[in-house]
């Protein structure tokens, strides 16, 4: 292991091939690194810092032992995140020139621009450190000098040569910022003072410093040291180490590249689609899914352990058999991908991805080992079957979370339950039914999880004006919005309304005006006809604020239109309001009404309960079937 110090022009400047292996983990710098990388670059550009320096930690690298057409070739070890913003950086300056008419051959390449280009050229002549923009901001350079992980390759290459950019990846963003924060500081300069402006951005790279470590390939393992890097800096996730373990299992090179081919390329094109936050997010909660399928509920931090004990490495195996036993996690991880983010075609030609997507906005995961266990590798069941298992898990899961009872211990009684399954020889067709006694025979006490049983229609009408349900938006808002929502479907006779974007509001608001205040001493009167004193108000109001009488549904947009005005105001604003609301629900109840009263809060509370009674009841309602 050898040190020497090098700055980032020299990096990306000399004659060599950069390459980021395949154990290493995306490129993962976010807006606010860019900004205070830029921060850096943009205080070395002023006028009088020409001799200010900037330290950039430590880069790892390992030389490889061929040459490409002749030209040295390494691997990073540490530090691809640093060169591959350096990289963007100067594609950004590249397409800064090329919009601007300044590249060689276009219009603003004057003689005054190509003297000031030369004679930076000769000023430098034969120092390979520095960048220069005609010989190195070329299509060429880019496609040549720097070749990312396999995970990234295409988002970066199509980045940087605008080919069918994935504009909502962080290379093009990244490159866009680049380019504004250019644009920003030559904002009405000349030709010749933007090429003078990008001269001075190149030398201020020369002065950014890292110390370069180089490894011995010999003695140093490159992965090991990949992972004491990052361990001590940003953790690794533990997606990030499953997917080195599950690499570095591999005996050689080509083994590995074959792993990623056949496995873990597969799971990464699957979870992807998953994984709409752009983070590790889909990747850890499918592995945590998995790992709880085959085993047993494990923690966050047990998850990388687990994985890799289940994948230990097995001397002398060939690469075939060592696939063929990975497998099933490429296989899982679409059946993973299919229960919980359906493609758009799937959603518009199944039923199951059209329940799904409709399920999911429960966003009720405990289950998952479960059903991916029921939904298999091959051999998926029926559409039909595993629709009515979903069927059953909505029942349980709105009616218990209603009542904001508590779900301590779910994840590990939904693990017995797949246990039992897969000892038990119980056909795709009777699974749900099987399902559903199963969670109230493992819930009743005695058995391990007698908090966890079934709501019943008796808990349900006991509920419905009872102080446990008084706070039902704060404590259960997703399932407040379902079932309002499955109100909505079922008035409209229309499963395919678009309710994703709808916003639950408060009919009498969360902050009470005196215009508000006043209504309501005029509406609630006691029985004998005198007025309500403003302690017996404020505590009847405190009680129904929240409950799910007072909720209804509205537009995108409606809750800062509608605040809290007052109920006839808000039953007559343009667009949002409740008299011609895009929703029935809310025009049914209170389009018309004159007064809204605590009264009738309860007795719409009292109607929803029922509702929830009729259409969260596996055995008597097939609503959440039929309509699929």
């Amino acid at each position: 292991m050898d040190s020497y110090k090098s700055n980032l022009a020299s990096l990306v400047s000399e004659k060599h091939i950069i390459t980021v292996p395949l154990f290493q983990r995306k490129y993962e710098w976010d807006r606010d690194r860019i900004q205070a990388f830029w921060r850096d670059v943009n205080k070395l550009i002023e006028p009088g810092q020409e001799d200010v320096m900037h330290y950039m930690g430590t880069m790892v690298r390992l030389d490889s032992e061929n040459r490409v057409n002749g030209v040295q070739s390494f691997m990073v070890i540490d530090g691809q995140q640093r060169i591959t913003t350096v990289m963007l950086l100067l594609s950004a300056a590249k397409l800064f020139l090329t919009k601007n008419k300044i590249a060689q051959g276009q219009q603003g390449y004057t003689n005054e621009v190509k003297s000031v280009i030369d004679d930076r050229f000769l000023k430098f002549q034969g120092d390979d450190s520095r960048l220069h923009i005609n010989s190195l901001l070329t299509d060429q350079y880019f496609k040549d000098k720097f070749h990312p992980t396999e995970f990234d390759r295409e988002n970066f290459r199509k980045a940087i040569n605008d080919t069918s950019p994935f504009k909502g990846g962080r290379h093009y963003k990244h490159r866009t910022q680049f380019y504004n924060y250019i644009r920003e500081i030559t904002s009405g300069s000349s030709p010749v003072e933007i090429v003078e402006t990008i001269h001075r951005l190149f030398d201020a790279l020369t002065r950014m410093n890292f110390v370069y470590i180089s490894l011995n390939r010999k003695n140093d393992k490159p992965q090991q040291i990949f992972e004491s890097i990052n361990y001590r800096g940003k953790p690794l996730s533990a997606t990030d180490l499953i997917r080195n373990h599950i690499i570095s299992i591999a005996p050689d090179d080509a083994s590995r590249q074959k792993v990623y081919e056949h496995i873990w390329k597969p799971i990464q094109t699957e979870l992807q689609n998953a994984d709409e936050s752009g983070t590790n997010e889909a990747f850890d909660d499918f592995f945590r899914a998995w790992i709880a399928m085959v085993e047993d509920v494990c923690s966050d931090k047990e998850l990388y352990e687990r994985v890799a004990n289940f994948f230990p490495a097995r001397p002398n195996e060939n690469t075939s058999d060592l696939i063929a036993r990975l497998k099933p996690l490429s296989a899982y991880a679409k059946t993973y991908r299919i229960l919980t983010s359906p493609s758009p075609y799937e959603i518009e030609n199944t039923k199951l991805g059209k329940a799904v997507l409709h399920f999911n906005r429960l966003n009720f995961v405990t289950p998952m080992p479960l059903l991916m266990s029921f939904y298999k590798e091959t051999n998926h069941p029926e559409d039909d079957h595993i629709i009515n298992a979903l069927a059953v898990l909505e029942s349980y899961y709105v009616r218990r979370a209603i009542l904001d009872k508590e779900v301590k211990g779910m994840a590990q009684m939904f693990s017995k339950i797949t246990k039992s399954y897969k000892n038990e020889n119980i056909s795709d067709a009777d699974f749900a039914s099987w399902l559903e006694e199963k969670i109230k025979e493992i819930t009743r006490t005695g058995n391990g999880f007698p908090k966890l049983s079934p709501v019943s229609d008796d808990e349900l009408t006991q509920g419905a004006l009872s102080p446990s349900t008084k706070d039902i938006y704060l404590n259960s808002r997703t399932a407040t919005k379902y079932i309002l929502v499955e109100m909505e479907i079922e008035l409209s006779k229309d499963s395919t309304k678009d309710i994703i974007y709808c916003e639950i509001e408060h009919v009498m608001p969360q902050e009470i005006t005196d215009d508000w205040m006043g209504d309501i001493k005029d509406w609630n009167k006691k029985p004998d006809g005198s007025t309500l004193t403003k302690e017996e108000i404020e505590e009847k109001i405190d009680f129904r604020t929240h409950v799910a009488g007072n909720l209804t549904l509205i537009s995108q947009g409606g809750n800062k239109a509608l605040s809290n005005k007052r109920f006839v105001t808000k039953q007559h604003i343009s667009g949002v309001g409740f008299k011609n609301s895009n929703y029935q629900i809310t025009r049914r109840d209170f389009g018309e009404i004159p007064v809204w009263t605590f009264d009738k809060i309860d007795a719409r509370t009292v109607e929803i309960f029922e509702f929830i009674k009729r259409r969260f009841n596996y055995k008597t309602n097939w609503n959440f079937r039929v309509k699929f």
